[in-house]
């Protein structure tokens, strides 16, 4: 279980604009947004909760790349629980042999 982040208003705010803008499926906005909230985080629960949405904005986008990162930042916080970290490094495992779009 995570711990109860403790995250600063600025924090607050970046990770809701993010997470509003993948609930609205609003694509263009939740990129944004997740540099934004990227940039505002400054503690491992919040970067845990920005690789969640991250993961989750990668998935539902189709972008490989962009899964891979969330789960790099998200294991690399520790803060992933045994049995996710498990499943993250299987994944992690299996994207690693897609092949990248070709231009």
């Amino acid at each position: 279980m995570l711990p109860r982040a403790r995250l600063s208003r600025a924090e607050q705010k970046a990770i809701k604009r993010l997470r509003d803008a993948s609930a609205a499926k609003d694509y263009p906005a939740a990129a944004v947004a997740l540099q934004s909230a990227k940039q505002a985080v400054k503690f491992k629960e919040g970067r845990y909760l920005v690789s969640v949405l991250q993961l989750q904005l990668g998935t539902e986008t189709g972008n490989t790349a962009l899964r891979m990162e969330a789960i790099d930042a998200a294991l690399g916080t520790g803060l992933a629980p045994k049995a996710a970290s498990a499943d993250l490094s299987a994944l992690r495992a299996r994207l690693a042999t897609v092949p990248a779009p070709t231009k």
